[in-house]
């Protein structure tokens, strides 16, 4: 090879070929595997049939050579961090697809080899093509993947992060707020990146759009890996959003306010405002220590739907989980605020019910004080108000069975 299969330098009499590719970033043994590549035998491995490897598959020595030659051309499949360190004009995409050539091309030429051997039986050649097969076919499904989640990013509206060297640039679109922990979401790689934050909670996902991306609309957040793969916190400005919102902890709880008091005068118009949702999954409550949240969370079906709201407790302001629980001949409510010396509370809504989650979510953050004693003592005003199918039902934390059962009887036996 007199050219280089990365940038496609040419071999001179200044510069040698083996030279020139470790500038790019490799070292001795990956410039002789780059060497060897040789681009007229590249992709003829699929057009024929494999050489027969029975044999080899019967071998102890099979896994001796595959470890070896994973360790060999483990830099063919590089990890992020490997693939930044490069200094390479190729994206990443590009470099996986000049990767498998160079495979496919190793590939033929071993089988070339193995077919002119005398000896049919176990050979080198024959271990090394069983293991470089199985590379081979585990890095095109890598590339097929990364292909189809490229076409799915660069056909959508997702929210797009930049990458130089090992460090991550994104913006406020790629931050979902969880309670407890802040998500970021890397859609071109398809990762998802999760960090402790016990400032953050659902309902800033309102702030973030109405509030955040208006005072701080050039804020970008980084995220940088180090070369174990690990995030580097001393030089991801990610861990700066905790202060971020530490410092604007006041600001924040009066654009809410603000916000509610104005969708609330929207309202007395006769203009219903659907609430902004950002809908929780099961799955978040991994390592949920409530038993009553618990128990919600694994009654929850396909179609119902898990959400985080602010209650305004006589002024202060606590967060609550609400389950919606779609049922044959109901839709049940279930509000569990966070505090478990709080009681839970079940509405009962009729299926044709449309606004029951802004009904419950405008009573539960209203001013109305004393609301917990209001829902045992003014069932029936409530039931008007509210417009729901049945009385509250209220539900005591003192005694787990006797809870599970109310909650089963409304979900199941009623339905």
């Amino acid at each position: 090879m007199t050219n280089c299969p990365i940038c496609l330098f040419k071999e001179s009499n200044k510069v040698s070929l083996e030279n020139h590719i470790k500038l790019h970033g490799y070292d001795d043994l990956q410039v002789e595997i780059l060497i060897s590549y040789d681009s007229k035998f590249k992709g003829l491995i699929d057009n024929v049939n494999y050489p027969d490897l029975s044999t080899c598959k019967r071998d102890d020595r099979l896994e001796d050579i595959k470890n070896f030659n994973k360790l060999l051309y483990s830099f063919l499949l590089p990890s992020e961090f490997e693939y930044h360190q490069l200094k390479i004009k190729k994206s990443y995409i590009e470099l996986l697809q000049l990767y498998i050539d160079i495979l496919s091309s190793k590939l033929y030429s071993l089988k070339t080899t193995i077919d002119k051997e005398i000896n049919k039986n176990i050979s080198l050649d024959k271990f090394s093509f069983l293991a470089l097969s199985e590379l081979y076919q585990n890095q095109k499904l890598f590339l097929n993947g990364l292909i189809t989640k490229e076409a799915e990013v660069n056909s959508s509206n997702f929210p797009k992060a930049k990458f130089k060297n090992s460090i991550i640039y994104f913006s406020w679109d790629n931050i979902e707020f969880q309670n407890g922990k802040v998500l970021v979401n890397i859609y071109e790689t398809n990762k998802h990146y999760s960090f402790k934050n016990e400032y953050s909670q659902v309902l800033l996902n309102i702030v973030k759009e109405l509030f955040f991306k208006i005072k701080y609309p050039e804020e970008i957040f980084t995220i940088h890996i180090d070369s174990s793969e690990k995030i580097n916190s001393n030089h991801s400005t990610i861990f700066k959003l905790k202060d971020l919102l530490k410092v604007e902890q006041k600001n924040i709880s009066d654009f809410l306010i603000n916000y509610e008091i104005n969708k609330d005068k929207k309202q007395s118009n006769g203009n219903l405002i659907q609430i902004p949702k950002t809908q929780l999954k099961p799955t978040d409550f991994k390592k949920e220590k409530n038993i009553y949240i618990k128990l919600a969370v694994n009654s929850c079906l396909s179609n119902d739907n898990i959400y985080s709201i602010k209650e305004n407790n006589n002024g202060k302001t606590e967060h609550s989980l609400v389950f919606e629980f779609i049922r044959r001949n109901y839709i049940y409510v279930l509000v569990e605020n966070e505090n478990m010396n709080r009681s839970a509370h079940l509405f009962v809504f009729n299926k044709i019910s449309k606004d029951h989650i802004e009904k419950i979510y405008g009573f539960f953050f209203s001013e109305k004080e004393n609301k917990r004693l209001l829902m045992r003592q003014e069932k029936l005003v409530l039931k008007k108000e509210l417009n729901t199918a049945l009385k509250i039902r209220v539900l005591n934390h003192n005694n787990y069975e006797k809870y599970k059962n109310h909650l089963t009887h409304y979900l199941y036996m009623l339905g």
